[in-house]
């Protein structure tokens, strides 16, 4: 009869402790792969379900600012809503408020800081005081409701409700605006399909249904290589949310932002952050806290991240109020200062884990 220390020696080899070696080596690097994989096949996703989309409501003869208000505010938070849904149904809500929260800072520090350092000109944003001063205000409605940190429904329930509200303006009082009749998206749509609209047929609704299902299929690829690459680190689901998450579907605004660059129109490039972070806040975290209230968010999250979020909103804010730092030289540098604060950021969390 083999006693229990019978066989906790025979399976103590230098051969078990090379597979034990290379499986703890091993599976971080297919969950790597997986996550990396899943980020590239979420966004081709998202960028093949907003062309078939804008094919279909071109088609349809819509106004542009349906498009422009629609379509593509829906389109560039595709990536930060499969996530969100995705993990509010697997039960972890807390990587859905982390993403979204990470995905908002890069918007701001990043994609918008890269546009303003490479913008040779910025012309009057004044037309964009509302939307900033609604970034402000909902970054302070998201501050006081993690306060407590918790996020219940009724709170999500909220959120979407402001979501509502922030649609309505957009479609009912924007429909006139510069940054919805021209956006770049749109434009540059049109000029590789030309002017003529083929008709809608059962295949595009076909197709229109697929890249919908590689987006929520991809977006569960990453909530699960992203839980267990945390696990396997021992860090938390948070970290990952607001970095490897968070940067990787913040790549089609950035992607957007840089080709309005080029065509000057930095205008597109504010409505294309400040679009994208509302609907990161109100319906992103609306849907997954609706689906999954949160009972405790990490203190870092409260205390500092949030907090990030609401000060960088305010800044966003203030920089459209003032025009003394619009000068092609001032704006490098401001440009330039967000950027490398950004990379700051990152670097603090990898090297002070604080969440």
């Amino acid at each position: 009869m083999i006693s229990p220390k019978d066989v906790s020696l025979k399976f103590n080899t230098p051969f078990e402790h090379l597979i034990r070696t290379k499986e703890t080596i091993i599976h971080p690097i297919l969950l790597s792969i997986g996550l990396v994989v899943g980020l590239f096949i979420l966004l081709k996703s998202a960028d093949y379900f907003i062309d078939k989309s804008l094919d279909i409501f071109s088609s349809l003869r819509m106004p542009p600012f349906i498009i422009g208000a629609v379509v593509i505010g829906f389109g560039t938070s595709l990536p930060e809503l499969s996530v969100g849904v995705s993990s509010a149904l697997s039960g972890d809500s807390l990587l859905a408020l982390s993403s979204v929260i990470g995905s908002n800072i890069a918007n701001i520090a990043l994609v918008l800081g890269v546009s303003i350092a490479l913008s040779s000109k910025i012309k009057d944003l004044s037309d964009f005081k509302e939307e900033a001063g609604f970034l402000v205000a909902i970054s302070l409605i998201l501050y006081f409701f993690v306060s407590d940190t918790t996020l219940s429904r009724a709170e999500g329930v909220i959120l979407l409700g402001l979501f509502i509200v922030f649609l309505c303006h957009q479609l009912f009082f924007n429909h006139n605006s510069e940054k919805y009749q021209n956006h770049s998206y749109q434009q540059s749509h049109e000029g590789e399909k030309g002017q003529s609209h083929k008709p809608v047929t059962w295949k595009d609704g076909v197709l229109l249904l697929a890249f919908l299902g590689f987006l929520l299929l991809s977006a569960e690829v990453i909530v699960i290589c992203a839980t267990e690459l945390a696990a396997a680190f021992n860090i938390s689901d948070s970290l990952i949310g607001l970095t490897v998450i968070a940067l990787g579907s913040s790549m089609p605004e950035l992607a957007s932002s840089l080709a309005a660059v080029k065509k000057g129109r930095i205008k597109l490039v504010l409505g294309n952050v400040v679009g994208s972070n509302a609907m990161n806040t109100l319906l992103v975290l609306g849907i997954a806290t609706t689906i999954s209230p949160l009972s405790h968010i990490e203190q870092g999250l409260k205390n500092i991240h949030v907090p990030t979020v609401l000060g960088l909103s305010v800044l966003v804010l203030v920089g459209i109020m003032f025009d003394d730092w619009k000068k092609p030289a001032s704006t490098k540098i401001v440009g330039g200062c967000m950027v490398i604060a950004y990379g700051v950021y990152l670097i603090l969390l990898k090297v002070y884990p604080v969440i």
